[in-house]
């Protein structure tokens, strides 16, 4: 934990559930910022919704009072381990870009970033966001949204390739301050959910699984 981790793709948000259920039973308060309005509580635990606080931010404002928030909370139960997922990240700030100013607007998304970042170095928190990805033309590639400077907010970034075909994905490590780069973690699609049969990436600590 301690760590702000991105997963970027059309079924990002997707991957947070399966995070989910994987990891729920580490933290004792769970904080799950919808900027969508799709939180879907039958694609988790039962027994986890308990310690588990929904919150709906659509803009940017909203995403920023829900952090403070939590940020408040944190302080007053230094002892609880955290983990925050948002889905998705990248919504409210590209709706702030396409209708304020382009400078204001990336100013908004470091200052959150930062936070974020500062959050997991101050307290026991683990952060987990999904974000969408854009295509360069220029690169013939698909790369995580948010520009170039949102990844010296983020410890670690995952791409998800889809295989619709053959029913799964695969998460590839393409930015990480550890060992993580390069890293792959094979998800399987069953009945509009991810699973595995196999974890070779620990995504509560950031390691390869082997060196678990």
């Amino acid at each position: 934990m301690n760590q702000v981790t991105q997963f970027s793709g059309d079924s990002a948000n997707l991957v947070l559930y399966w995070i989910f259920r994987q990891y729920h039973g580490k933290f004792d308060k769970i904080i799950w910022i919808d900027t969508l309005g799709i939180f879907n509580p039958t694609a988790l635990p039962l027994t986890s919704l308990e310690k588990t606080a929904i919150i709906r931010a659509f803009d940017a404002e909203g995403l920023q009072d829900a952090i403070n928030e939590l940020e408040s909370d944190l302080t007053n139960n230094r002892d609880f381990s955290y983990a925050l997922f948002i889905d998705s990240f990248s919504n409210p700030l590209g709706l702030l870009m396409a209708k304020a100013n382009i400078s204001y607007a990336h100013a908004s998304m470091m200052s959150i970033g930062r936070q974020l970042r500062m959050l997991t170095r101050n307290f026991k928190i683990a952060v987990y966001l999904s974000t969408s990805l854009v295509y360069v033309k220029q690169l013939r590639i698909n790369k995580p949204a948010l520009g170039s400077s949102w990844p010296f907010c983020i410890d670690h970034s995952f791409i998800l390739q889809e295989d619709l075909k053959h029913n799964k994905g695969h998460l590839i490590c393409n930015q990480s301050r550890t060992s993580l780069l390069g890293t792959t973690q094979l998800l399987l699609w069953v009945r509009g959910s991810f699973v595995h049969e196999s974890l070779t990436i620990d995504f509560y600590r950031c390691i390869p699984y082997l060196q678990v």
